[in-house]
């Protein structure tokens, strides 16, 4: 009973979480569509850029003489930030069923 109710409890965070995930990478792509639709130019939003709008600034990263780990995330964050959004909510979605079908194994059985 305590697990199924876990489960419960933990389904319902995970697809509040991905619908919030989802908003705001809607979000980013109707700021792009409207800036495309003004200015005729299409204004691509990467990661680095959506970090630094929010206040998150990550270290300029050299191309030239960056190691293999920083030449990885320096391509993390030229990822466009509404696809990477899209993806994250598709996982928590997938994780959602998954915790479904636990708390649908470990539930009492009505009577």
């Amino acid at each position: 009973m305590n697990i199924a109710r876990t489960a419960a409890f933990t389904r319902i965070l995970t697809v509040l979480s991905a619908t919030w995930t989802s908003l705001l990478a809607m979000l980013i792509l109707y700021w792009q569509l409207r800036a495309w639709i003004l200015t005729g130019d299409w204004s691509p939003v990467p990661i680095s850029r959506a970090l630094a709008l929010a206040g998150l600034e990550h270290p300029a990263i050299d191309g030239a003489n960056a190691s293999w780990p920083q030449r990885q995330l320096g391509w993390f964050f030229d990822l466009p930030a509404s696809g990477f959004l899209f993806a994250v909510a598709a996982i928590l979605v997938a994780f959602a069923i998954l915790v479904a079908s636990i708390e649908t194994n470990f539930s009492e059985p009505e009577e």
